[in-house]
């Protein structure tokens, strides 16, 4: 979760963590020696919060959406810019967020099993400030989500507002991937919410992420992004397919805006760009993505 002391752009935020077959109970059971010690083995959610902690530690990319935020009986988003530069994002002129700020320590996990290879956990939490329903994805060099926050606080001036937000972070070593004359395809999953139907917490849009990358007719490299399969799991509603084509890749990443409502920007993370992760906004949606090389 974000710090959420800091009250501008509050969040308790998720990442998906690893998901087990391993019960508590066997897990109380599984053992591991140090020395002429027997030690327990950490948890399966014990493993996940070391992994987020390294991660968090280690990132040296931040990517966040814009903030929207809904005031209690209106449907126009009151929309707070974010801007973005290696791992600090600016929300507004009033703050900035860096990994430092992310935690996991009181949180509360539904682990799930992944969808094309990548681990998924949905998280509920309540503080103080507010509510909090969190979709994410989680991979080895890095982790997407996305979130809203109902603000519950009866002090608080927002208080019956709800705020979505997206983001994803990572460990990337700004380098392009290697991409022979065949491409290379890096496939995951969808993280989003209908900024039309937030309502709910549980309002999250799920669906299928293809990341193809190929020489271009320049030599340089392009991106081809398809988010397909989309659906409300809270409705059911089925949304038309997302895709971007040709988008210039530089310097391990790439981007495209059209407008504040209608943009994407990724990035390629671990040491050999093995790993996916961005944020957009399109057609209604705001969301992050990640994806995992094909062997």
């Amino acid at each position: 979760m974000k710090d959420i002391a800091q009250r501008v752009g509050p969040a308790l935020l998720c990442i998906a963590l690893t998901a087990c077959t391993l019960t508590n109970k066997d897990a109380e059971v599984e053992t591991s020696s140090v020395g002429d010690e027997t030690a327990p083995m950490p948890t399966p959610e014990e493993s996940a919060r070391a992994d987020y902690a390294r991660i968090t530690e280690e990132a040296n990319i931040l990517l966040e959406n814009d903030y929207l935020g809904y005031r209690e009986g209106e449907t126009t988003a009151e929309r707070v810019p974010v801007e973005c530069r290696g791992d600090v994002c600016a929300i507004g002129f009033a703050r900035n967020v860096c990994p430092c700020h992310f935690s996991v320590e009181s949180v509360d996990l539904e682990l799930h099993q992944g969808l094309n290879g990548i681990r998924k956990v949905i998280e509920r939490g309540s503080g103080k400030v507010a509510d909090v329903q969190v979709l994410g994805g989680w991979m080895e060099h890095s982790f997407f989500a996305s979130d809203v926050a109902l603000f519950t606080d009866d002090d608080d001036p927002d208080q019956g507002a709800r705020r979505v937000s997206s983001y994803a972070m990572g460990i990337s070593t700004g380098e392009n991937p290697t991409v022979l004359e065949s491409g290379v395809t890096w496939r995951g999953f969808v993280a989003g919410r209908d900024v039309s139907v937030i309502e709910s917490l549980e309002a999250v849009i799920e669906g299928e992420a293809r990341i193809f990358v190929d020489i271009g007719e320049m030599d340089g490299l392009e991106a081809d992004v398809a988010f397909t399969r989309l659906f409300n799991r809270h409705t059911g509603e089925r949304h038309p397919d997302l895709s971007w084509h040709d988008l210039v890749v530089t310097e391990g990443g790439f981007a495209h805006r059209d407008s504040v409502d209608d943009r994407i920007t990724g990035r390629f993370f671990g040491p050999e760009q093995e790993e996916v992760a961005g944020t957009f906004e399109r057609a209604g949606i705001t969301g992050a993505f990640g994806g995992q090389v094909e062997e």
